[in-house]
């Protein structure tokens, strides 16, 4: 059996480590975890990165290729389908894996976490670029490369929950079912909350009115 040392991941740089989980994502993070190499600082960078990522994707596509409307950019949109939902997924999987013997801490499955979208993030500037070089007949290839980096980013997710855990598979995949129902459960509330806000405004607005038009 190997031991740690002789992985030569002691001196590795913290960058050097999301390229080191991306080849060996299990030992990656477990190494990870023993060296104590992990940084927040560089988890947000990550994230920012998926971020800027989706922009340049939404508005850097081929157009020939490109099925969105550049002009209809909508830095929020992307801003809560990235940013927004990663954090709900990560305080989900926290407060379900608190009830179920999970071992990680909320910063620590934060970082495991945001580490496992660096194979997408590169993929998709590669896939962007390279729309731009193409004709529509030969998209396919690269719709089945962007397939493989969102195929490469799931395994890392399900890597870095069952190590930051210390979860068998079978508990890993319970995990992120759960994780994906509080997700739901998050969401549905938010839109019952903003429903019944948006009914709120329109009845103080016909009031007011009500009241403008009586006055006359």
């Amino acid at each position: 059996m190997k031991s740690r040392g002789s992985l030569n991941t002691e001196s590795m740089s913290k960058t050097g480590y999301i390229f080191y989980i991306m080849r060996h994502p299990v030992e990656g993070y477990e190494e990870l975890r023993w060296n104590k190499k992990s940084s927040l600082k560089l988890s947000i960078v990550i994230l920012l990165a998926w971020f800027i990522t989706e922009i340049v994707k939404f508005t850097g596509t081929g157009f020939i290729v490109n099925k969105q409307n550049p002009e209809n950019l909508n830095i929020f949109i992307i801003f809560l389908n990235t940013i927004i939902i990663f954090t709900i997924c990560i305080i989900s999987n926290w407060c379900f894996c608190s009830v179920l013997d999970g071992e990680g801490k909320f910063k620590e499955i934060w970082i495991t976490c945001s580490y496992a979208l660096a194979p997408y993030i590169i993929i998709t500037l590669l896939v962007t670029l390279a729309s731009n070089f193409i004709v529509k007949q030969e998209y396919v290839f690269l719709q089945y490369i962007q397939a493989a980096g969102i195929g490469w980013m799931c395994i890392l997710m399900i890597a870095a929950i069952k190590v930051t855990h210390q979860y068998n598979l079978r508990k890993t995949i319970l995990s992120i079912f759960l994780t994906a129902l509080g997700v739901c459960i998050v969401l549905f509330i938010c839109m019952l909350f903003l429903s019944m806000l948006q009914n709120f405004l329109i009845f103080i607005d016909t009031l007011y009115w009500e009241i403008v038009f009586r006055c006359k």
